[in-house]
């Protein structure tokens, strides 16, 4: 199991969670940008960063090259939570009080 991972997973289903997450990172703005963030700017729907974005998408062999592109952010995410990653997003705490 993953450092920080959240062992609610069997709780929902993983398109509950990112349709959860669009809604709190980005309220569906798929050209949202955050500069605020202190380890660099966040993109899209999902707000990832770019290094993150390109980083799982190459790890999952999955398209990578439009940080803006909605389903390439979906289609990261989804990988990305199936692996119990979805501590990496802010919203993600959120998401788990809603489940409880």
């Amino acid at each position: 199991m993953v450092a920080n991972a959240v062992p609610y997973i069997e709780k929902y289903d993983t398109q509950e969670a990112i349709q959860f997450l669009i809604a709190c990172e980005s309220g569906g703005d798929k050209y949202a940008l955050n500069n605020d963030e202190p380890h660099g700017s966040s993109y899209g729907i999902l707000q990832f960063r770019l290094e993150t974005f390109q980083e799982q998408g190459k790890k999952y062999g999955l398209p990578h090259d439009d940080i803006y592109s909605e389903k390439q952010q979906i289609d990261i995410a989804t990988k990305m939570i199936d692996d119990n990653l979805g501590f990496r997003w802010s919203c993600y705490k959120d998401y788990l009080e809603y489940l409880n």
